[in-house]
Order: C-alpha cells, then sequence, then structure tokens
C-alpha cells in the first residue's frame, strides 16, 4: 500500500470552490485501476489547512493513475489553493 499526501491550505474565499474541485478529483479518482481510496483532514488550528491522502496499491499503481487524470481536474483544484501543496509518499508502518 502507498499513500500519497498532500499538506494544502486554501483561500479562504474559495472554500465552495476547493470542496468542488476535490470532488472532481476524487469522483476521477475512483474510476483508476489500482486507486484505493482518499482521507480529508482539517487542520484544527487552521481553518485554511487540510491534509488530503490518496490510497494507492502501489507506486506503479499511483504513476499510471496519474497520467489517466485530465489536466483540468488539477487545474480548477490548483486555482482554489494560497500556494501548491507539499506533498509526500508514505507508506503504512504496522506495528
Amino acid at each position: 500500500m502507498l499513500v500519497r499526501q498532500y499538506s494544502l491550505q486554501i483561500a479562504s474565499a474559495s472554500t465552495d470552490a476547493f470542496f468542488a474541485a476535490l470532488g472532481d478529483l476524487v469522483t476521477a479518482l475512483k474510476g483508476v485501476e489500482g486507486f484505493a481510496g482518499t482521507e480529508l483532514l482539517r487542520d484544527n488550528e487552521d481553518p485554511d489547512g487540510y491534509v488530503f491522502t490518496e490510497r494507492w496499491i502501489s507506486l506503479d499503481a499511483y504513476k499510471d493513475g496519474a497520467q489517466q487524470l485530465p489536466g483540468t481536474i488539477f487545474k480548477s483544484l490548483m486555482e482554489t489553493l494560497k500556494a501548491p501543496p507539499k506533498a509526500a509518499f508514505l507508506t503504512p508502518v504496522v506495528f
């Protein structure tokens, strides 16, 4: 399992557009082979801060899936952000 995490700062006036654009992205992701789900978390101390995660079965699935998504989805989402997202690849650790 691979987790792709994005730290997002939305423009305060763009909340509705942010949720609409993120909803479009999630809908598109659901049709991609190897995609395993998403989660959105809101920062308790910063109302404009969010963490969005995508779960994939592998890094190859992520790479293949990213190629299948239309660029307009990302453009719409980026327009709602204060700055480009900070992103990381994570691997779940079970102990």
